[in-house]
């Protein structure tokens, strides 16, 4: 199988888990916001944010290493998961032991318990779901996103609909489906084939975790572009204006979907081709199609924005299409951020993503601190795209030693044009301005023409014309 075609191919089936699990709360803000006011979500968003935060301190992000270890075919995956999931165990005994009382939240206080079972169980799901990829069973992974979707739909119309729980209902159905769905990985893993105590060993342990630890503060600033505006806008304006900012986050999720299907596949397909001869032309290749599919959905999801929200929430959160537009465009950057960073996990050089995530989270809370009072919630929407920009920018520079990647400046001016131009008449504009948004949304298209026309090629080559082995030609 080709690289191009076993790309396709698990990108296929990454989309399948994805869409379901990453749309979740796509789909789920409807109802949200029909049956919570803006404080309630506003809570609701704290509590998964603080989440977040936690995972990576608790998993040392030792799943990545696992995913890594294991790819390489001289490694011992019982060896690799055993020593993983040990050490994952241990700093949660840590957690729940010294650093349990310091959180201090509003509302936390009676969901204590529940909040810390849920990251256990999240961690142990992410766990035995990075082993399941490692160990190729592919399908097994997607499926498990599936049923995620199904389980927590159908709890959370069970809590907040039938016997109306009101918040706690969230919380309920969110520790439920991460228990199921952590004991399916390990199941159909079979991970209690791989674990044996006697495979601890603690050299392994120690290049694990050189290899996890230095990425913590990659997390850490994925979390801080990504998140770390809620608690400055409570500080500064209440839980109400978190509840909006939550909602505005939502509709980017859109493109971040398609960045972490495409993630997905493209991790495992730059680490099995980084050692080959046509490396540069192929990350080269891949990248043009991942800047056309970004920047062509997001001037999609900009054209149709006014319309969609007024069917998408309650009037009490419709307000919140104003911080949409730059979210969207901060979202481009970020799946750009991370094509780039493969080159660290690729080279296990994990230690050399530290510098740019420090840049860019400074960039970050900079702006967050220096202009939420004055700008308000659109000052969070501004510095996550700054942010993400940064942090592309400063790849592009650091990973020229591992690869070099070829970029269309000209595409990539106009196309920042065109989304620019779109999100000012949406913030600015009390009209919808569908005719010039359409004709935008057409002139992003034409951009990337070829492109487009490559991306179709391919995939009718590969879904159709083995059947009658022929096969088109772009040049």
């Amino acid at each position: 199988m080709s690289q191009y075609n076993k790309l396709a191919k698990n990108t296929l089936w990454f989309a399948i888990g994805e869409f379901g699990s990453k749309l979740i709360t796509f789909f789920m803000v409807p109802l949200y916001t029909s049956v919570l006011t803006r404080k309630d979500f506003g809570q609701v968003d704290i509590f998964n944010t603080t989440l977040s935060l936690l995972i990576p301190f608790i998993s040392l992000i030792l799943p990545e290493a696992v995913l890594r270890f294991s790819l390489d075919k001289d490694e011992d995956k019982s060896e690799v998961l055993t020593n993983a999931l040990i050490i994952i165990l241990i700093m949660y005994i840590l957690y729940i032991i010294v650093f349990n009382k310091l959180l201090n939240l509003e509302f936390l206080s009676s969901t204590q318990l529940i909040f810390n079972l849920i990251l256990l169980f999240t961690v142990i799901k992410q766990l035995f779901s990075f082993f399941s990829k490692s160990i190729d069973k592919i399908i097994v992974y997607s499926l498990g996103g599936i049923l995620q979707t199904i389980l927590t739909v159908s709890l959370n119309i069970y809590f907040l609909l039938i016997i109306k729980m009101g918040i706690n209902g969230i919380f309920y159905s969110i520790l439920i489906s991460e228990i199921l769905i952590a004991l399916y990985y390990f199941y159909f893993s079979k991970g209690y084939d791989y674990i044996k105590i006697r495979k601890i060993n603690l050299n392994k342990t120690k290049d694990m975790l050189k290899f996890s630890i230095p990425l913590i503060p990659n997390v850490l600033n994925w979390w801080i572009m990504n998140v770390s505006d809620r608690y400055i806008l409570l500080y500064f304006l209440g839980y109400e204006s978190t509840g909006l900012y939550a909602v505005s986050c939502k509709i980017p999720t859109i493109i971040a979907i398609v960045n972490t299907i495409f993630y997905q596949s493209w991790q495992l397909a730059a680490i099995e081709n980084y050692n080959s001869k046509e490396r540069d032309s192929f990350y080269t290749n891949i990248f043009k199609i991942n800047m056309a599919l970004m920047f062509i959905i997001c001037s999609g999801v900009l054209m149709i924005l006014k319309i969609f929200m007024r069917f998408y929430v309650s009037n009490n959160f419709y307000i919140a299409y104003k911080y949409i537009p730059l979210l969207l465009i901060g979202t481009i950057f970020s799946s750009f951020s991370s094509f780039f960073g493969v080159g660290y996990i690729a080279t296990k050089n994990t230690h050399k993503a530290f510098t740019t995530s420090i840049m860019s989270s400074l960039v970050n809370i900079i702006i967050n601190v220096l202009l939420i009072p004055y700008i308000g919630i659109q000052a969070a929407a501004a510095s996550t795209l700054l942010a993400y920009l940064t942090l592309w920018v400063v790849r592009i520079y650091q990973t020229r030693i591992y690869y070099t990647i070829t970029i269309d400046y000209k595409k990539l001016v106009l196309s920042i044009f065109v989304v620019l131009y779109q999100s000012y008449l949406i913030i600015y504009y009390e009209d919808i301005n569908i005719v010039m948004q359409i004709f935008l949304f057409i002139f992003a298209i034409a951009i990337y023409y070829k492109e487009m026309a490559i991306l179709i090629c391919k995939i009718k080559n590969h879904l159709v014309d083995k059947l009658y082995n022929r096969k088109c030609h772009i040049k």
